[in-house]
């Protein structure tokens, strides 16, 4: 009777170790894709780290991990979509004071 036992705490185990290496698969996946600003997505995702989509979907701990990949994407992106609005005002500030600088030169000159 104690084979039983010691049997689904073995099947348990394994399981959870399965659990575990697909988890890692996911957070490689995303850290990849986030590397080479790819878009994280489940199918995405599911594809690069080996896994099914279910598993993504159905695992607290995946969803987890792709919701705070994806609120970091978004962010970053904000931030990206800031300092690029902020380069275009400031290159239309230096051609404005580029334009001033040589209007002053031309009238010193005449």
């Amino acid at each position: 009777m104690s084979t039983a036992p010691s049997r689904t705490a073995a099947a348990n185990q394994a399981r959870r170790k399965r659990t575990e290496d697909k988890l890692r698969a996911v957070a490689d996946a995303i850290q990849q894709m986030q590397r080479r600003r790819l878009p994280v997505t489940y199918p995405a995702i599911a594809s690069r780290a080996g896994v099914s989509r279910t598993f993504l979907y159905d695992n607290p701990a995946a969803r987890d991990l792709i919701s705070a990949a994806i609120t970091r994407t978004v962010a970053m992106e904000e931030k990206l979509q800031a300092a690029r609005s902020n380069n275009r005002f400031l290159d239309k500030r230096i051609a404005n004071l580029e334009a001033q600088l040589l209007d002053a030169d031309m009238s010193r000159r005449s």
